[in-house]
């Protein structure tokens, strides 16, 4: 398994020098960037060897992905910010943006179910062509994809290898979703997120290790050994939460 960090890059260089592998960015971020500004992230890549192996953020609320949707025009969202994430050497990417699926109130959740799936399916058209998988991320705030088994019945739905989902331990935790949950659905995960299982999402330290050992063996008892991003809130300071984070996975020796 692969661990990662969710920054920028100008964290590059200090979640390298902590042994972690890849860093996990925001995508709608990056598709409003300047040149100027694309090309500074590109040479922090290069410079450090890292890379974005994940983006999440897929797009800000403006771009509709459930109601009132215009496929011509994620299309070309897509393509524009896909090219940009290949350069990044992104193989995952996460699609949660809440506001941008958020079903607005009284209308259908199956229309916007129908809906959503042509979305999906219109990104993961785009993302196959630089070898990119689409991950649906459950969101405990959302009004539509609240938990890992309705995220699973649209990827059964669809029907599509490079179209799955991820695990987010603080979703699943504030969901009340049981570590069962994993081995039912496991076919369908690509990607996951960490952070503390309690209401400060707090990045997991030296008292969170059964929690982390829980959720690592789960995964791994449906074969998942692709990435973990720590997506937290950094309290009190991002270099000591993921110092912290960083310690704590060397403990447990799960980070080889």
């Amino acid at each position: 398994m692969k661990f990662g960090i969710c920054t920028g890059a100008e964290k590059l260089e200090y979640i390298k020098g902590l042994g972690f592998d890849y860093a996990e960015g925001s995508l709608s971020a990056i598709s409003k960037m300047t040149d100027e500004k694309f090309d500074i992230v590109c040479a922090a890549l290069e410079k450090t060897q890292m890379s974005f192996e994940a983006v999440n953020g897929f797009c800000s609320s403006d771009l509709k992905l459930s109601y009132n949707i215009d496929l011509k025009a994620i299309k070309a969202y897509a393509e524009m910010a896909l090219a940009r994430a290949a350069r990044l050497g992104t193989k995952i990417v996460v699609i949660g943006s809440g506001g941008a699926r958020k079903i607005p109130e009284g209308c259908s959740v199956e229309e916007a179910e129908e809906n959503f799936k042509m979305a999906l399916v219109t990104v993961a058209d785009v993302a196959s062509v630089y070898g990119m998988k689409v991950a649906i991320e459950p969101l405990s705030d959302d009004n539509f994809i609240k938990t890992l088994a309705q995220a699973a019945k649209i990827c059964e739905d669809i029907g599509r290898d490079d179209i799955g989902c991820i695990v987010d331990l603080f979703h699943f935790y504030k969901n009340g979703e049981d570590m069962a949950d994993i081995a039912r659905y496991g076919k369908y995960i690509l990607h996951t997120h960490i952070a503390r299982m309690n209401d400060d999402r707090g990045a997991p330290e030296a008292e969170d290790a059964d929690d982390v050992k829980a959720f690592v063996s789960a995964l791994e008892s449906v074969g998942y050994n692709g990435r973990m991003s720590l997506e937290c809130l950094y309290c009190p300071d991002f270099e000591t939460a993921v110092k912290n984070y960083a310690e704590l996975l060397e403990n447990i020796k799960i980070k080889q």
